[in-house]
């Protein structure tokens, strides 16, 4: 459910946290647009340097940046409104993957780069880049968040530089130095390194001590490509080593540079895919202050395998779970859910299909999926993306082995009539299962504004049959007057049927048929009422009148029944019945 307003937003679910704040998946009510906002945790004196740096923030506009809409102060907290991208961080994706293909890790740094060299151009550095930092959409562009915040909120902050320990560079350790754009090239290179070989260059026993990093670096050198890789390609090794050079004036000297050299290799026609030398280890985060920004959309999950009835089954690597099991056991904590043990995993669902069925433009419709994942013992990890913005889940993550989510459709937003077919995508540590999700968004239905021109002289033509009978009998105050009420509430009666009958066929708002079928219960009451005080005289009468003028409109009735869809040629058969009904007991009322 819902998490609560903060001023215009709705925020609807939890995407990530770290020490500097954390980030929800938000509603903004006034645009109605998914945005991801971000609540910073900012002491009062680093505030004005917090808010310039979100005025350079929102300078920085490029497709490989996630774009900051804006900055606000709300219920004395600071929160940010980003980009809200639909997809998983490298961090999740390296903790799945192992390793990346050698071209799909040298696309993603390059379009990193990219945004580097954009920023480096705007006198921006960002300070934190990490595999968390890096998000990857659905078609596989790259987003860049926390530009800048990095120095700010003092996230692993130390001496010179700010960041996170594992990807900063050596003169970030250096009390006399501080970051500048070679320290992101540097960070870049260290994560290059990771996407190809599934290690880090430089690696320490006590992650969090910052001083056991700053040994490392000034004493050792990074361990090179050939340990992890057989035969790695040399241009590349010398791209990785030049990156992480120890003194800065022999790195690349700009974020492009960098750039160019990967795109170079990756267009070469002889470059082999790398191979691994042994099974690389899970990513160890556990004992870093990431900010963590979890996966908003899965990826293809390599080793699941589609079943009948909305099933997937995962047969998962048993080196990998012994592996994963191990450092659960050590670690315990956030990841602990690696080590328990999986069997045949399934992930089940109580439905092969999303069928929204017809929708009219403007109206929402929702419908619920019961989620299950067995041979998992305790929680499990849940995602739910959906391929169009007119369909949204809820809720979006989850941690229960068994789950109802409610998809809910928007047919405002689709951008037309017609027929859709989308999927929805249930992601968790069982594997993915596919749902087909079909629509039909019909028409708007048309407004008063647009119907009354008609609708309103149809109306008042029902009520002309009992209106000329109350008149006349104001004026001849008889008996004889008062017969004819049960034969003019039993034709407006029917007259208000008809005309239900012709808002149903022209497709208008239940207003106007709640009103028509209003006026027909209450004919009828003054129908039952008025039978009920004639006298003994006139009651056979009455009940023979009106049983002939109910004969005659039942079977005109009939008949538009029968022609249902010509509203229009039976709208003016009301208008001509209805006048020749009320002229007709005027001068019955007269002749009396």
């Amino acid at each position: 459910m819902p998490l609560g307003m903060l001023g215009k937003y709705e925020r609807l679910d939890v995407l990530g946290h770290g020490v500097s704040g954390i980030v929800y998946l938000a509603k903004d009510t006034l645009l109605n647009k998914q945005v991801a906002l971000k609540e910073v945790d900012v002491q009062a004196g680093d505030l004005p340097r917090f808010l310039e740096e979100a005025r350079v923030m929102d300078r920085l506009r490029h497709p490989n940046i996630v774009r900051v809409n804006g900055v606000d102060r709300i219920d004395g907290k600071i929160v940010i409104d980003m980009e809200y991208i639909r997809g998983q961080n490298l961090q999740s994706i390296l903790r799945k993957e192992g390793t990346l293909p050698l071209k799909t890790a040298l696309t993603i740094a390059a379009q990193v780069l990219d945004a580097l060299q954009f920023a480096h151009n705007q006198q921006t550095v960002h300070r934190d880049i990490k595999p968390a930092n890096i998000l990857i959409n659905s078609d596989g562009d790259v987003k860049l968040v926390d530009f800048g915040l990095a120095e700010i909120l003092s996230t692993n902050a130390y001496a010179g530089g700010a960041g996170t320990y594992a990807y900063m560079a050596p003169e970030d350790f250096a009390e006399e130095d501080r970051s500048d754009n070679q320290s992101d090239i540097w960070a870049v290179g260290v994560t290059l390194y990771e996407m190809l070989t599934g290690q880090r260059p430089f690696n320490v026993s006590k992650v969090k001590d910052p001083f056991a990093w700053k040994r490392v670096l000034e004493t050792a050198s990074s361990t090179p490509l050939n340990v992890y890789l057989i035969n790695p390609d040399s241009e590349l090794q010398a791209c990785v080593s030049k990156s992480l050079s120890r003194d800065k004036r022999d790195r690349y000297r700009s974020a492009s540079e960098f750039r160019d050299d990967l795109l170079h290799i990756a267009s070469r026609q002889d470059l082999e895919e790398i191979v691994v030398r042994e099974k690389p280890r899970l990513p160890d985060f556990s004992g870093e202050e990431n900010e963590t920004i979890p996966s908003f959309a899965p990826s293809e999950q390599k080793n699941g395998r589609h079943s009948p009835g909305g099933t997937v089954v995962v047969d998962l690597n048993a080196d990998v779970q012994k592996e994963a099991g191990k450092k659960a056991n050590i670690r315990g904590g956030k990841f602990a859910h690696l080590g328990r043990k999986v069997v045949q995993a399934k992930l089940q669902l109580d439905t092969e299909k999303l069928d929204f069925g017809p929708v009219r433009k403007g109206d929402v419709r929702s419908l619920k999926v019961q989620a299950k994942v067995v041979g998992i013992q305790g929680n499990t990890n849940g995602s739910v993306s959906c391929s169009a913005n007119w369909i949204e889940a809820f809720p979006a993550h989850f941690d229960s082995s068994r789950q109802k989510i409610t998809f809910t459709v928007d047919s405002e937003r689709a951008f037309a009539t017609g027929d859709f077919r989308e999927t929805a995508r249930i992601k968790t540590d069982a594997g993915m299962v596919e749902l087909p999700v079909s629509l039909t968004v019909l028409k708007a239905r048309p407004r008063f504004a647009q119907i009354g021109i008609w609708f309103i002289p149809l109306f008042v033509c029902t009520l002309l049959p009992i209106a000329a009978v109350a008149m006349g009998g104001n004026q001849i105050l008889s008996a004889q007057s008062a017969m004819l009420v049960p034969s003019a509430a039993a034709s407006s009666g029917l007259l208000s049927l008809m005309l239900l009958l012709i808002s149903i066929a022209s497709d208008i708002g239940m207003g106007e048929r709640a009103a028509c079928g209003f006026i027909s219960i209450v004919m009828c009451t003054v129908l039952g009422a008025s039978l009920g005080s004639q006298t003994h005289i006139t009651h056979e009468r009455a009940v023979q009148h009106a049983l002939m003028t109910g004969g005659i409109f039942g079977m005109l009735i009939l008949l538009q029944s029968m022609y249902f869809r010509r509203w229009k040629m039976w709208a003016a058969a009301l208008v001509l019945a209805s006048i020749f009904i009320a002229f007709t007991f005027l001068h019955s009322i007269q002749g009396i």
